[in-house]
């Protein structure tokens, strides 16, 4: 299904809503800690039932902060490297 026009002004927006993302994968960024438990808490208070334990849910942000470590050693890394490179970019100055 898409969402469109005529499916927005065929009913009540939340009621919609849920219907779109049912069954739907759910990916975004720190999107469990902020927007999934934000729609949950709207679809709540307007009374329509969602079931996010059905949904795949993916946040993006747990991968990058796996892949850029925040520890000390992965920051003494970054600044390292970024310094070793200011030589070069001040050479084509």
């Amino acid at each position: 299904m898409k969402m469109s026009r005529m499916l927005l002004r065929s009913g009540p927006l939340p009621k919609n809503l849920a219907n779109f993302l049912e069954g739907c994968d759910l990916a975004g960024y720190n999107s469990n800690r902020f927007d999934i438990p934000l729609l949950v808490e709207e679809f709540l208070r307007a009374e329509i039932e969602f079931e996010i334990k059905r949904q795949e849910t993916d946040d993006v942000q747990n991968i990058f902060h796996q892949m850029e470590q925040r520890t000390l050693i992965a920051a003494y890394n970054f600044i390292a490297i970024k310094q070793s490179r200011m030589p070069i970019v001040r050479k084509q100055i």
